[in-house]
């Protein structure tokens, strides 16, 4: 081996050696760049992780403070009515809630950039929700929209402070909660005795224009059963939604028949009740179930329950079909005490209705829900048995009482206050219900047109003269006296003021409907007006000169006591059973009360605080139901 070849094969080694070691720099440098690329990464993913974290934070509160807004909607606020700032605290505080339970957001919803908005949610085209901002008054809906500024960088930014750029997160929730309520103003038959079958059978023979021949056991039968209206929409072929039938054109027949389909063959005294009233019916009667059942501001496909009093029902309809009409029922033979026979009129101002919708107040000032009880002008011509009285022991009366007695009873109106719903009370709803009974006039006479709505005076008139014969001392010196007894009285029933009622609504065991007394109920309103009527009777005596001489002569006084006795003993016991007897069992047939009123929470339906749309762009709020 020569020295040369030694010597280059050592610089051979050096060279190869000095390039492994220039590799291994290049490896350390790639590998520190891979680290600082990975920690990027890394970092990367933490700060999205972060971002997204947060957003979901952020979508959390407003969700809440959405559900949270959406309880004080009219719907459930349990006022009349409904302001922004009550949304807007109640949204804050759900708000406040969610964030003490770890999610972190510290801005005030009612200040910019962040929105609250009250507004009104529909179904619009294509079946979409719609939202539409408006009077916090008339919401039913509220969206919530907020903004939280994040740190763009944790770690550069955050933890550094080199890079302190920040990242603003945006979310945005719209949610409602639904309570609606349904109520009637009346008065209804809750017991019928025998005695007042025929008045009842001739009002609802006048009414549907034939004979009816019910007794009271099918009338307290068919006061006693209630039905869902959803259940006649199941039973109609024509109609398959409430909002079908409710516009649907139906006679009379018509629904009396869809009611016993309804029930079924439940009840056979409530089937012959109503197949006994169906016979009745003369001439068509038509109405539309939306007069007599006025759904407000809500669609009404989305009630899910409404009990009707079938009664109820078969009169509403019936006073529907005869408004502006005058029902006459003359010869109505009765046997009630000191009645003998009753010719009566009646005449449809205004027909009941009944009402199912949202509480509160919209944003004109007007109730949303809102019931009527019927307004009526009634006439009787009452003739009552003979009377035969000694008075003083000097002479003998005779006269048959006569009596035409009115009632002219204006509309009573009822309206859905508020709901308190059961997030705030337990396990109970509350909903307040207001009425203002209507005043009503009592008195003797006739309408000279029982068309007018009127109270006026000039619109009456007066109840005949009684013919009166007078004996005195058994006819021996003198022939009997012919008199006329001119008789007159008039009196108001007025309740002037709302009053306030609170229904409590367990939600496991509703127990409706729920009925409450508002001034005074229809028998102590009308004995009221009768009793007023007796002890203010203007009773006159018409006689000639001579025959009050000859009887004053016999004894001083004697003509104001033959007057006194023939009102204590005739007049006030048949005007007693008049309104007992005749006008109560009438009037509450009507459901008409003097005085006050019957008010009755039909149904409450609530729902669920409900998250109708949730998403990180305000534009994307819209969504199928």
């Amino acid at each position: 081996m020569s020295k040369v070849g030694v010597k280059g094969g050592q610089r051979a080694l050096g060279v190869l050696q000095l390039s492994a070691r220039r590799e291994r720099g290049a490896t350390g440098l790639f590998a520190g760049l891979l680290f600082i690329m990975m920690l990027g990464f890394a970092v990367l993913a933490m700060d999205v992780g972060r971002l997204v974290f947060a957003k979901s934070q952020l979508q959390h509160i407003v969700e809440s403070a959405a559900l949270g807004g959406s309880q004080q909607t009219f719907s459930c606020s349990g006022t009349a009515t409904t302001t922004l700032a009550q949304i807007v605290g109640a949204a804050n505080q759900a708000a406040a809630v969610r964030t003490f339970q770890g999610d972190i957001f510290d801005g005030d919803l009612g200040s910019a950039p962040n929105v609250v908005q009250a507004g009104t949610l529909a179904t619009g085209a294509g079946n979409l929700y719609e939202f539409t901002p408006g009077d916090p008054n008339d919401a039913n809906s509220v969206l919530v929209s907020a903004t939280q500024a994040v740190p763009s960088s944790f770690l550069l930014g955050g933890l550094t402070g080199v890079f302190g750029g920040t990242s603003d997160l945006q979310a945005t929730a719209l949610a409602r909660r639904n309570a609606i309520g349904g109520l009637s103003l009346g008065t209804f038959l809750a017991s019928v005795d025998s005695a007042e079958s025929p008045i009842l059978n001739a009002l609802l023979g006048g009414l549907l224009g034939g004979g009816v021949s019910l007794d009271a056991v099918h009338y307290e039968a068919l006061a006693a059963t209630d039905i869902d209206l959803l259940d006649l929409v199941a039973a109609s072929a024509d109609a398959g939604t409430p909002s079908e039938l409710l516009d649907a054109n139906i006679g009379v027949a018509d629904l009396l028949g869809l009611a016993a389909s309804a029930l079924g063959a439940g009840d056979p005294t409530v089937n012959a009740a109503l197949n006994d009233l169906q016979l009745a019916v003369g001439a068509p009667i038509n109405l539309q179930l939306a007069d007599l059942i006025r759904v407000s501001n809500l669609d009404p496909d989305s009630i899910t329950s409404l009990d009707l009093n079938l009664f109820e029902l078969i009169t509403g309809a019936l006073l529907v079909g005869q408004d502006g009409n005058t029902v006459s029922v003359p010869g109505l033979a009765v046997n009630l005490g000191p009645i003998a026979q009753v010719d009566l009129r009646l005449h449809v101002i205004e027909p009941p209705q009944i009402a199912v919708g949202p509480p509160g107040m919209d944003s004109d000032g007007e109730w949303r829900t809102e019931a009527y009880s019927a307004q009526v002008s009634v006439d009787v011509a009452v003739s009552g048995l003979n009377l035969d009285i000694n008075v003083l022991g000097l002479v003998r009366v005779q006269t048959q009482i006569e009596l035409d007695t009115f009632v002219a009873a204006a509309q009573s109106n009822a309206w859905l206050e508020s709901i308190a719903c059961s997030g705030k009370l337990g396990p109970t709803h509350l909903a307040t219900l207001e009425a203002l009974p209507g005043i009503a006039r009592v008195g003797l006479g006739t309408f000279a047109d029982i068309t007018d709505p009127g109270f006026s005076t000039g619109n009456l008139t007066p109840s005949e003269a009684l013919d009166v014969t007078i004996t005195v001392l058994g006819g021996l010196l003198i022939p009997p006296i012919s008199a006329a007894l001119n008789v007159g009285a008039d009196t108001q029933v007025r309740n002037g003021t709302a009053d306030e009622l609170p229904f409590e609504v367990d939600v496991f065991d509703p127990q409706l409907p729920q009925t409450e007394v508002v001034g005074t109920d229809l028998g102590s309103g009308l004995a009221t007006a009768v009793n007023s009527l007796g002890s203010t009777l203007e009773a006159d005596l018409v006689l000639s000169a001579a025959d009050e001489a000859v009887l004053e002569g016999l004894a001083g006084g004697l003509v104001d006591a033959i007057v006194e006795e023939i009102v204590l003993q005739g007049l006030q016991p048949l005007l007693a059973a008049v309104g007992g007897n005749l006008l109560d069992p009438l009037l509450a047939a009507l459901g008409v009360s003097l005085g006050g009123a019957e008010l009755s929470l039909t149904s409450l339906q609530v729902g669920d605080p409900q998250l109708v749309a949730s998403t990180t762009t305000p534009a994307e709020l819209i969504g199928g139901p």
